[in-house]
């Protein structure tokens, strides 16, 4: 349930509120908060997938890096903040598809 959970949120943008009523109409009555700490909880969990890539496209022979500036709004009642988010991708003579995305320290 809780990788289904994760593959609706993120694969199908099916955001936590529709999910709710989803299992509400199966008879699972779950608050959104509920619903929505699950999902972050099992996405934490993949934490050591996401470095094990990091690190994997660091140690490429050939790497092409994107970055992506975005608004960040997350002061009530004051103007946005310049951030940046960084994509990376093995365009190696033999890469494995690997690419990952990075917002720390924006």
């Amino acid at each position: 349930m809780l990788a289904q959970i994760v593959i609706n949120k993120y694969r199908y943008h099916l955001p936590e509120y529709r999910q709710v009523r989803q299992y509400a109409d199966l008879g699972l009555k779950l608050p959104t908060s509920t619903l929505n700490g699950w999902g972050y909880a099992e996405a934490s969990r993949q934490e050591l997938v996401y470095e094990a890539l990091r690190d994997d496209i660091r140690n490429s022979d050939y790497l092409q890096i994107d970055e992506v500036p975005w608004n960040i709004a997350d002061r009530k009642g004051q103007s946005c903040r310049k951030g940046y988010a960084w994509q990376f991708r093995d365009v190696s003579p033999h890469p494995r598809g690997t690419f990952f995305y990075y917002h720390k320290g924006s």
